[in-house]
């Protein structure tokens, strides 16, 4: 595969993190733009925002290197942060810029698209599996794959990408971006 890499790391134990999510759901609730704006590829999904842009104007949102803490939330969700530093650390990342924990419900799709802009071609995509089912894929160019739960992944979001949630489960991942400090593809 072209479009996929999983890093090589530890595979993560994500029992903590999911509980931790679980008691706190409605922060899935704190910040809907990014699934409620008018012709959102993401309208089947949920996000928490542990790192994000100051605002939500089309240039906040797309500028590299101005991502901020989302503290609160990274506090009520501390497991999921020790998760995401594990992760960087493996990557010797460098410049994080949005830190994502992303639910695609049951029977969900998020129709394809490409990330572009300055933000899309400054950083590199990786996204962490906190939980995933035999329905769920992810397709990038022309390469379709299943992503394993506690394993990380590059993926390229510069093609033309889409992720069906065929099962009857939510699909959890941590998606964040990074310049990445190590050779990962």
């Amino acid at each position: 595969m072209n479009n996929f890499t999983q890093i090589k790391m530890p595979k993560l134990d994500t029992a903590l993190a999911l509980n931790d999510l679980a008691a706190n759901s409605d922060l899935f609730q704190q910040i809907t733009i990014r699934q409620l704006f008018i012709g959102s590829d993401h309208k089947d999904t949920e996000t928490i925002y542990l790192r994000g842009p100051r605002g939500f104007t089309p240039e906040q949102y797309m500028t590299p290197g101005e991502s901020v803490n989302y503290s609160q939330n990274i506090s009520a969700l501390n497991s999921v942060a020790e998760l995401i530093d594990a992760c960087t650390d493996a990557l010797s990342a460098q410049d994080l810029g949005h830190v994502l924990v992303v639910k695609l419900k049951a029977g969900g799709v998020v129709t394809e698209h490409i990330d572009e802009g300055a933000y899309a071609d400054h950083y590199k995509r990786f996204h962490l599996v906190l939980s995933t089912n035999d329905g769920c894929t992810m397709k990038s160019g022309d390469e379709t794959m299943h992503m394993a739960a506690g394993n990380l992944y590059l993926f390229n979001h510069k093609l033309p990408h889409s992720f069906t949630n065929a099962g009857d489960t939510d699909r959890i991942h941590v998606i964040f971006d990074c310049i990445p400090g190590v050779r990962v593809k």
